[in-house]
């Protein structure tokens, strides 16, 4: 493609990209942004979009395993993440729906 696009098409391209952002990067920001906002409404003060990106350099850096990222789960990151910024946390039991069968 590069080769049948001239240097001025690629720089509009660019400058597009910068004012549009699209791709995964776009969407790493977006995601970020939502767990900024809902840590915020859990009372963390001084919080960023970037606390809830993930950093790919570093994690290819450290070349986890696949078993591992099998086991994340994301609700447990925000709970640590959370917890670290001292949001206190009231766990309540849950109440089971009326007409609902025991489990076991």
């Amino acid at each position: 493609m590069l080769h049948e696009m001239s240097s001025v098409d690629f720089a509009g391209w660019i400058a597009y990209a910068r004012l549009e952002p699209w791709g995964e990067e776009a969407a790493d920001l977006r995601h970020g942004y939502l767990g900024m906002r809902l840590a915020q409404c859990m009372g963390v003060k001084n919080v960023a979009p970037s606390d809830f990106m993930v950093d790919w350099d570093e994690l290819s850096r450290r070349r986890a395993p696949d078993s591992d990222l099998k086991t994340l789960n994301p609700g447990d990151e925000m709970l640590r993440f959370l917890l670290s910024r001292g949001v206190k946390i009231r766990v309540e039991p849950r109440k089971e729906k009326a007409g609902a069968r025991p489990q076991g």
